[in-house]
């Protein structure tokens, strides 16, 4: 007679865990290569990435995208090409048994995109739109494909491959050029990557690792992926990174944290603070000059304004007064025209928000701000209650990079882009409704003697939920 059990893919939390599959390894690497196709940009090695930029270099490039997709350069062609052979890939490879679960993080998934899509009809520049909605939804449905096709472990196995081979590749490309100079006080990693970007990564890599030190058999890896991560971080001098970085470690081990115990550490983190701010006001001045150098990783420059970032948004916030429920349109804002309009006002060429939260705002107005964030909050909460639930490491970091996006957000757009960080969030997010049935199993308590409940130890999860260890 059949059981009417339900059944479940999702592995004990003890047992040991499979290596990442050869296919999934060939998939890895052939992304790879499409990201670094696709973002580093090797002209420019051996100059200043960051000055060379933000002085207006890349604009007349730009131009000429703007006219016509095939101006693009034959590197970034072929790394499209790259990245569309991964999803055919994932297509055709092995059956993974996922299924597609209806659920409030899909609603609000399909109602961004679709709000993102729906742009096109008051955009300010329609064919700017049209293109970016092309590269938003090429990587939608890419992410798709790799969230069906491939289990949770080998997807974060994926994301930690991409950024070392990205990470690797930056500087090797710095020590082609004979710019590899880590012992100048001026010297900031990022040869075909903004310091920003490679600093992104080097979080990514960092916040992996103290995720993995929860799994014994992977700590000694995991120790050289925290010190690997943070040692990029601090040599790409990116204090956004560093924000992201911080942010990251801290939800990996508050994930799924009592409210009263969460509550106990932000107190007494507080009061760390406070005592740290009064020791700060009686030290010696020389001895301060020191420590604000050092807080500000070196860069003293500009520090008011946020590296100029302020400047940009207030000028942003006057251009979207009249659109700030709707935004100019998905990717029409920062047009090779409005980088010029603002540059001869803040006098820099940003060619971005340098927030993805302004990025939304100027894109989407205030309705795609606010459903990306919901969408974001939602998607932290659901990866706390799986990480509770089934104490897998993986779901703990792929939150911890959530609360990471979030925290680098204010500063920098990598994570809100349909670049290789976006890709990631995107990835992070569809295994939520495509892999559920391996996340949390869904089991009855009265079915079998060995169910038990899950009490919530986070104030994130709402209800308690039975979950049943597979026989």
């Amino acid at each position: 007679m059949p059981s009417n059990k339900p059944t479940t893919n999702a592995p004990r939390a003890d047992q040991p865990q499979p290596a990442i599959s050869a296919y999934a390894l060939l998939v890895g690497l052939l992304l790879s290569g499409a990201m670094v196709g696709l973002n580093h940009d090797f002209d420019i090695v051996g100059g200043r990435f960051e000055e060379t930029v933000t002085a207006g270099g890349g604009l007349d490039d730009q131009a000429e995208v703007e006219q016509s997709s095939a101006n693009l350069s034959l590197r970034r062609k072929l790394g499209f090409l790259a990245f569309l052979a991964v999803g055919g890939l994932a297509l055709v490879g092995p059956k993974s048994g996922a299924r597609f679960q209806l659920n409030a993080l899909a609603i609000l998934s399909t109602a961004a995109l679709a709000w993102a899509g729906a742009s096109l009809l008051w955009s300010v520049d329609r064919h700017e739109t049209f293109r970016e909605l092309v590269r938003l939804y090429a990587y939608v449905v890419v992410a798709v494909l790799l969230a069906r096709r491939f289990g949770v472990r080998e997807l974060v196995a994926m994301m930690l491959i991409v950024c070392l081979i990205s990470i690797a590749v930056d500087v090797a490309a710095d020590i082609v050029a004979g710019t590899f100079q880590p012992w100048r006080s001026e010297f900031r990693l990022g040869g075909a990557l903004h310091p920003n970007h490679i600093g992104r990564l080097g979080a990514i890599v960092a916040v992996a690792g103290c995720a993995a030190l929860r799994e014994p058999g992977l700590r000694r890896g995991s120790w050289l992926l925290v010190g690997l991560g943070t040692v990029v971080v601090v040599g790409s001098l990116s204090r956004s990174a560093l924000a992201g970085l911080a942010a990251g470690l801290l939800a990996v081990h508050l994930l799924g944290v009592a409210g009263r115990r969460l509550a106990f550490y932000a107190t007494s983190l507080a009061a760390v603070a406070a005592v740290g701010l009064m020791v700060y006001a009686v030290t010696p001045s020389p001895v301060k000059r020191d420590v604000r150098f050092a807080l500000l990783m070196g860069r003293t420059d500009d520090v008011g304004s946020l590296t100029g970032r302020v400047p940009l948004w207030q000028e942003m916030w006057r251009d979207l007064a009249n659109r700030k429920w709707t935004g100019v349109g998905y990717g029409a804002y920062w047009t090779v025209e409005k980088n010029y309009e603002l540059g001869s006002v803040i006098h820099w060429y940003p060619r971005h928000s340098h927030s993805v939260y302004m990025e939304l705002l100027a894109d989407l107005g205030l309705v795609g701000l606010s459903l990306s964030v919901v969408l974001g909050l939602a998607a932290v909460a659901r990866f706390a209650r799986w990480a509770v639930a089934t104490d897998r490491w993986e779901y703990r970091f792929l939150g911890a990079l959530l609360v990471s996006g979030f925290a680098n957000g204010v500063f920098e757009v990598g994570f809100g882009w349909p670049r290789l960080e976006g890709l990631f969030v995107g990835m992070a997010i569809l295994v939520l409704f495509l892999r559920q049935a391996e996340a949390v199993p869904a089991a009855d308590a009265a079915d079998a003697p060995a169910a038990r409940t899950v009490r919530s130890r986070s104030p994130l999860v709402l209800r308690r939920k039975p979950f049943q260890r597979p026989t």
